[in-house]
């Protein structure tokens, strides 16, 4: 648990050092979105824990929830600790993230009014199930039993209420898959700071799909 909980955290961190451009002293400051997501981290390592000192949860759930209070105070974000989400977790500027007990990959952004949540009652009850650099865009809402691919781009002000192919570009209300451009322009962690590889530039068969949608390159 200790070496998944540090990687995760430190995987974080770095990518709010690249795409942020700040020092590890400034980020606190400059980019408080950072504690939700170093809180999010300890906490899920709690609850998530059944290792013999167990007996001991109960006391750092406590001490966790009423210091997660504060941070959801500052940043204006939670996540919940039951949420699953991969390293480099990304959220851009304040505010108005709420972050239920979904399934997520690595390296995803987040941007503020983002709301990412359960459905508790009709066919599509259940949690999203959201992939690998997945962009969201500020005020995108996604909810209930569904999937979004791979290197996925939704916009802002978007309501997600059924599954998304990889590399899809979705908006709208209901979304609604515009183009298969991918997220590519809009993530940015370690492996990909020196610009993108080449394979990443619209392969086929994305190409043909862009032509048979009608989307300008």
């Amino acid at each position: 648990m200790n070496r998944t909980l540090w990687t995760d955290i430190a995987a974080d961190i770095d990518r709010f050092r690249i795409t942020d451009h700040r020092s590890v002293w400034t980020m606190p400051l400059m980019c408080p979105a950072m504690l939700s997501c170093v809180m999010y981290r300890f906490q899920h390592a709690v609850w998530s824990y059944h290792g013999r000192f167990r007996l001991l949860v109960p006391i750092l759930k406590a001490v966790l929830m009423i210091l997660g209070r504060f941070v959801e105070i500052y940043t204006g974000i939670w996540i919940s600790p039951l949420a699953e989400i991969g390293s480099g977790l990304y959220i851009g500027h304040f505010g108005g993230v709420i972050v239920g007990e979904i399934k997520m990959g690595s390296n995803c952004n987040l941007s503020p009014g983002v709301v990412l949540g359960q459905a508790v009652r009709g066919p599509k009850q259940g949690r999203p199930t959201i992939g690998n650099r997945v962009y969201i865009a500020a005020g995108a809402k996604l909810f209930g039993r569904i999937t979004i691919g791979d290197d996925v781009a939704i916009g802002a002000n978007a309501v997600v209420t059924r599954s998304i192919p990889d590399r899809a570009v979705v908006v709208g209300i209901p979304a609604e898959v515009i183009s298969y451009r991918g997220s590519f322009e809009y993530i940015l962690y370690r492996d990909r700071e020196e610009g993108f590889p080449p394979e990443y530039e619209y392969p086929e068969p994305y190409d043909r799909v862009l032509d048979e949608l009608d989307v300008g390159k």
